[in-house]
């Protein structure tokens, strides 16, 4: 249940920070994106690209950002599977820091657009 919680939580900030879009978004190499409803990361992803003002910052967010979703993917694979004992409570936990650590660096990016 955490991991879903994790997953419907990073979809949340995706909607506050960068709305679904019918069209690609165009990133700053150009390089399109798909930010439609079901492509959360994409849209976080999206947001980091547009309103980052650190490329070095923005990286280390995006490569933490992939990697959570990289875990997340694999642990509900693995709980799909009807092994429940495979996803430990530790990695709920180390999955739930590191999603909250990312929510911290997108609301300190948001928080130093807002001023």
């Amino acid at each position: 249940h955490a991991l879903l919680s994790c997953r419907r939580i990073l979809e949340s900030v995706a909607d506050s920070i960068f709305p679904a879009q019918n069209e690609p978004y165009t990133d700053k190499k150009g390089k399109n994106h798909d930010v439609a409803v079901n492509n959360y990361i994409n849209r976080i992803l999206a947001y980091l690209d547009k309103n980052s003002s650190s490329q070095t910052k923005t990286k280390l967010i995006v490569e933490n950002l992939n990697h959570l979703a990289a875990r997340l993917e694999a642990l509900n694979e693995e709980s799909q599977k009807g092994v429940h004992d495979i996803v430990t409570k530790d990695e709920a936990r180390l999955t739930i820091i590191q999603m909250y650590l990312i929510i911290s660096e997108i609301a300190l990016i948001k928080k130093q657009n807002t001023c």
